[in-house]
């Protein structure tokens, strides 16, 4: 799955004024990662918002649980 829109410096936001394929192919992986329920279109809106914060969440909490093994482990 290439990432075509994560360059450095891009910002996708909210209600943005157009479609962007950039957003359509995020709205793609975010459907196949299962964190994406409404529809591809384009548009960064509420739905697309919440995919994104909640792969987000899930990601750091995936971190931090690996940190606290690691420490535990160090301890050990």
């Amino acid at each position: 799955m290439p990432l075509v829109y994560r360059r450095a410096g891009l910002v996708l936001s909210r209600d943005l004024p157009t479609t962007d394929p950039l957003v359509t192919a995020l709205q793609r992986d975010l459907r196949a990662l299962g964190y994406l329920r409404s529809g591809i279109d384009g548009w960064f809106r509420a739905g697309t918002e919440r995919a994104v914060r909640a792969l987000q969440y899930d990601l750091l909490h995936a971190v931090a649980q690996i940190l606290a093994e690691a420490a535990r482990i160090e301890e050990a």
